[in-house]
């Protein structure tokens, strides 16, 4: 499929720009290892973020993209460091490995049975995000943290994955003949009951209600020790700034403060200033995919259409919602 070619190299590229380092809107180098957006707070049922450093963190099934992006299936990671990649949650893994954990990065190491290219026999390192709303946890967000020649780990891991319950998540029908990126991992309810245990799921933004509020993002090293937030506002105009309050009125001072956003088609195309922000990153187009607990909108993870900006690095990792 032509249209899943032309995305699975755009994001390839991004993630080979995005590795080791990252710049920052202002040219800087954005560190790797930077803190949680929103650190969880025991007793506090909010949107929050825990940087992984042991195997108990990420235990579990997690519904993403497997095959290079081409399909959609499970990781499950065990207690013990063990990983597996299966397209069934209870079929035979066509991948399995281990996992080991340093100081803001987990190296995953794959078991070669001998049918593995070279370059996805070799063991790579990622930061790997846990969303979390309270205790509970939503999804997995991971980050290139050195090299990675595995085109298809890439972009498996390009987008985040949800956690999975298998008792109460909805899988819709895959549709092989449209981009798997483009659908949605699982499910969310249209309306929660009281018998109901809320679960991680997804929707695509398709109009300013599913977007507006105020959403905390990494922002190169300009802003707040690398952090920054962001608006949207219902009239389709965004605000970038230092502080909640501060995205009440236009910013100044920085690339892409403010601006415009309108949806066609699912997607959404963002246009600032070509003054301020030159011809390539006055105006750029993403899918956005907003990550629920049950109802409760939680973060947006973007996915590339068209940006020829090479300084936007901070929507690589998903936003996370501060306030509605």
């Amino acid at each position: 499929m032509l249209t899943h070619r032309w995305f699975s190299i755009l994001i390839f590229v991004l993630l080979c720009l995005s590795s080791g380092s990252v710049l920052a809107q202002d040219g800087t180098v954005a560190k790797l290892n930077r803190p949680p957006l929103v650190a969880c707070i025991e007793g506090e049922a909010i949107p929050c973020v825990v940087n992984v450093e042991e195997a108990s963190q990420i235990t579990g099934v997690w519904r993403g993209y497997i095959d290079g992006a081409t399909a959609m299936g499970f990781i499950a990671f065990s207690a013990d460091g063990s990983y597996s990649i299966s397209a069934d949650v209870e079929g035979e893994p066509t991948i399995t490995g281990t996992v080991t954990f340093a100081v803001g990065s987990v190296l995953f190491t794959p078991n070669d049975d001998g049918n593995m290219s070279l370059e996805c026999a070799t063991p790579a390192r990622y930061e790997i995000r846990v969303l979390r709303v309270g205790e509970k946890p939503v999804a997995l967000a991971y980050r290139l943290a050195g090299k990675d020649d595995c085109l298809a780990r890439t972009l498996d891991f390009s987008e985040p994955a949800l956690h999975y319950v298998d008792n109460s998540a909805e899988l819709l029908p895959f549709d092989a003949t449209q981009d798997p990126v483009a659908q949605t991992l699982v499910a969310c309810p249209d309306e929660m009951t009281a018998e109901m245990e809320p679960y991680a799921c997804d929707r695509f933004a398709t109009e300013q209600a599913d977007i507006a509020g105020i959403w905390k993002l990494y922002y190169g090293d300009a802003m707040n020790k690398g952090m920054g937030f962001g608006s949207y506002n219902g009239d389709g105009n965004f605000v970038n700034a230092d502080t909640p309050e501060h995205t009440t009125s236009p910013a100044t001072g920085f690339q892409h403060g403010n601006g415009t956003y309108l949806f066609d088609e699912g997607l959404v195309t963002y246009s600032g200033s070509v003054e301020a922000d030159g011809e390539a990153c006055a105006h750029f187009t993403y899918r956005l995919r907003v990550i629920h607990f049950g109802q409760q909108r939680v973060a947006i993870s973007y996915t590339p259409i068209e940006d020829a900006c090479v300084q936007i690095r901070e929507w690589a990792d998903p936003m996370i919602l501060v306030s509605d």
